[in-house]
C-alpha cells in the first residue's frame, strides 16, 4: 500500500488522516493535544491510527506533519536571543515599520507588538548598494567581526542579516554569512537574500526577522520529531506543510521556517479545494472552526485565493501564502462578561488542558463546546466516538453561575447567547473576506469542517444567504487529509527596478533563468 499520513497538531486536538493513494481508503483518529510536550499526543495518535487501519509504521510511504510552533513561539515570545545586522543607519526600520495601523486609527494607546529584536541588538556594519546592486561602498569585514564577536559575547544563537538592495545583490549578505560561520559556527543564520529576495525593507526584514527568530526552535523540533519516528520505526519521507497551501521536506523547513505559518489551517484549505472540485463547485468558502479558533479562506475557481504578505502574531510576514482570515471562535473558546455586562466569545481558549468544562478536567470557564451541550447539539455519551464522556451538569453549572445569574437570565437563554455572538464573530470573518472584497457570499458555497464547524454551518448559511452547504465525511480530520494530499511546491521570486522603456528582453530572461535554476536545484535537493 501506497499509504499517507497527514498529522495537524492544534491548539486542543491533534488530528490524523491515513490515506491509502491506491485504494482511496481512509482511516482516522484524534487525540488530545499536549502543549507541554506535543510529540507525545503524536506518537499517542499514530498508533490509533494504524490500529485502525491494521497497518506498521514501516508500510508509511509519507508523513506530512502540521505544526502551529511558528506562530506559538511569536505569540507567547518564547525563544532564545536573536540579532540582527543592517546597514549603517537602518537599525531602526524594524521598529519604525510602516504608517499603517491596526484595529482603531483614533485609538490613542494603541499598543504595537514589541520589536522582536531589541535595539540593542540591532547592530550596524558599513556598506552600501544601490537598487541596481551596484556597490556604493564596500563591506567593512574588520566591522562585521567585531558585530559577530558582540553577538557572541551576549548569547545571541540566532541572527538575521538584513543588508539595504541585498534582493538585487546578495554578495555582501554572502560574505558576512561566511564571516559568521568562522567566528561563530554555532550561531543560526538568516539571510535576507534567501529568505525574502524582493524589495520593501521594513517587510523583507521583518520576515527574516521572524525566521531567524524561530530557526533554533523549529531545528529542534523536527529533529526531535525525525528521531521519535525513527525510533518507532517510522521510515516515511518526512514533509511539513507550508503557508503557500504545498508541503516541503524537513531539511527545507528548518532553513526557512517562517514559509510554516499556519501549516494546519491551510491544510484544511487544501482539502476543501479537493472536495469543491469533486462536487464540481468552483465557488467556495472554506470555515474551519476548531477548538482554538476559526479559519476562513476563498476558493476562487476552484484555486485557493492567495496573498502575497500576511501577518502572524502582529509581524508582517512577505511570503506567498493561503489568504486566511483567523479569529479566536473555536469550540474552546471562553465566555466572558465584560465590565459594562456584555457578553463576549473569546478570543482566549480553553485549549487542551484542561479544556471545556464539560470535559472534566478541571475547566471552570464556559466555552463554545459547553454552550452547544447545554442546548442538546451535543450527545454526551458519543462525543469523539464515546472516546471522552461529556459532563452536561458541570457545563450547565459554569454557564449557569459565569454568564447566567450575573445576566439574570436562564442557562439556556446564556448558553443561546454564547452561541449567537460566536456565530456573529464568524459572519465578520466571512464578510471581510467576500463582501468587503468585492465577492456575494450567496454566489459561493459553504465548506464547513473542524471539530465544532458542521454545528454552526447552517446558521451562517442561513444568515449570509448561502444557498449550499457541505460537511465532509470527516469533519474533524478534514485538515490533516489536506495534509495527506498536499503536492511539493516551493515559490520563487526576484525584483528588478527598470523602466519597461529599458528593459533588454536578456536581461528580463536572466531572472526567469536564474529563478528557474533556484527551483531545479531545490527539487533536486528534495530528491525529486
Amino acid at each position: 500500500m501506497g499509504l499517507k499520513l497527514g498529522i495537524d497538531t492544534g491548539g486542543t486536538h491533534t488530528d490524523f488522516v491515513l490515506l491509502d493513494s491506491e485504494s482511496g481508503q481512509i482511516w482516522t483518529a484524534k487525540v488530545p493535544s499536549t502543549p507541554a510536550d506535543p510529540l507525545n499526543g503524536v506518537l499517542t495518535g499514530l498508533a490509533a491510527v494504524l490500529e485502525r487501519a491494521g497497518a506498521t509504521s514501516s508500510q508509511l510511504a509519507e508523513l506530512t506533519y502540521g505544526t502551529t510552533i511558528v506562530v506559538n513561539m511569536l505569540v507567547q515570545q518564547q525563544a532564545m536571543q536573536t540579532g540582527l545586522i543592517t546597514t549603517r543607519g537602518f537599525r531602526d526600520v524594524l521598529e519604525i515599520g510602516r504608517a499603517y495601523r491596526q484595529g482603531n486609527i483614533y485609538d490613542l494607546y494603541l499598543d504595537k507588538p514589541e520589536p522582536l529584536v531589541p535595539r540593542d541588538l540591532r547592530l550596524e556594519v558599513t556598506e552600501r548598494l544601490n537598487f541596481r546592486g551596484e556597490v556604493l561602498t564596500p563591506l567593512d569585514e574588520g566591522e562585521c567581526r567585531q558585530v559577530i564577536q558582540t553577538f557572541k559575547k551576549r548569547n545571541v544563537n540566532s541572527i538575521a542579516v538584513c543588508l539595504l538592495h541585498s534582493y538585487a545583490n546578495p554578495s555582501h549578505e554572502r560574505r558576512l554569512k561566511e564571516l559568521i560561520n568562522a567566528e561563530f559556527p554555532e550561531a543560526y543564520v538568516s539571510l535576507s537574500s534567501e529568505i525574502n529576495p524582493v524589495f520593501r525593507e521594513y517587510e523583507r526584514t521583518s520576515t527574516t526577522v521572524v525566521n531567524a527568530r524561530v530557526m533554533p526552535a523549529m531545528v529542534s523540533h523536527l529533529t526531535q520529531f525525525t528521531d521519535q519516528m525513527q525510533s518507532h520505526g517510522v521510515g516515511a519521507r518526512l514533509y511539513t506543510m507550508q503557508a503557500n497551501g504545498g508541503k516541503a521536506t524537513f531539511a527545507a523547513a528548518r532553513q526557512k521556517p517562517v514559509h510554516v505559518i499556519n501549516s494546519g489551517p491551510v491544510g484544511g484549505v487544501i482539502a476543501g479545494a479537493e472536495i469543491a472540485r469533486q462536487v464540481g463547485c468552483r465557488q467556495a468558502i472554506t470555515l474551519d472552526m476548531g477548538g482554538t479558533s476559526c479559519d476562513v479562506a476563498l476558493l476562487d475557481l476552484g484555486q485557493p485565493v492567495m496573498a502575497a504578505n500576511s501577518q502572524v502574531a502582529g509581524y508582517p510576514v512577505q511570503i506567498p501564502s493561503i489568504d486566511l482570515n483567523i479569529v479566536g471562535a473555536g469550540g474552546g473558546s471562553i465566555a466572558w462578561l465584560d465590565s459594562g455586562g456584555g457578553l463576549r466569545v473569546g478570543p482566549r481558549s480553553a485549549g487542551a488542558e484542561p479544556g471545556p468544562v464539560c470535559y472534566g478536567r478541571g475547566g471552570t470557564e464556559p466555552t463554545v463546546t459547553d454552550a452547544n451541550l447545554v442546548t442538546g447539539r451535543l450527545n454526551p455519551d458519543y462525543f469523539l466516538q464515546g472516546a471522552i464522556r461529556l459532563d452536561e451538569a458541570a457545563a450547565h453549572a459554569a454557564i449557569r453561575a459565569k454568564i447566567a445569574e450575573p445576566l439574570g437570565i436562564s442557562t439556556l437563554a446564556a448558553a443561546a447567547g454564547i452561541l449567537a455572538v460566536a456565530n456573529a464573530t464568524m459572519v465578520r470573518a466571512i464578510k471581510l473576506m467576500t463582501v468587503e472584497r468585492g465577492f456575494d457570499p450567496r454566489d459561493f458555497t459553504l465548506i464547513a469542517f473542524g471539530g465544532a464547524g458542521p454545528l454552526h454551518a447552517l446558521q451562517l448559511a442561513e444568515e449570509l444567504e448561502i444557498p449550499t452547504t457541505i460537511v465532509p465525511r470527516y469533519p474533524g480530520n478534514t485538515s490533516a487529509l489536506g495534509l495527506a494530499l498536499a503536492d511539493i511546491r516551493h515559490d520563487y521570486a526576484a525584483t528588478r527596478i527598470e523602466l519597461l522603456t529599458e528593459a533588454e528582453p536578456a536581461a528580463v530572461e536572466a531572472v526567469f533563468a536564474r529563478l528557474e535554476a533556484a527551483a531545479r536545484a531545490q527539487l533536486a535537493a528534495d530528491q525529486l
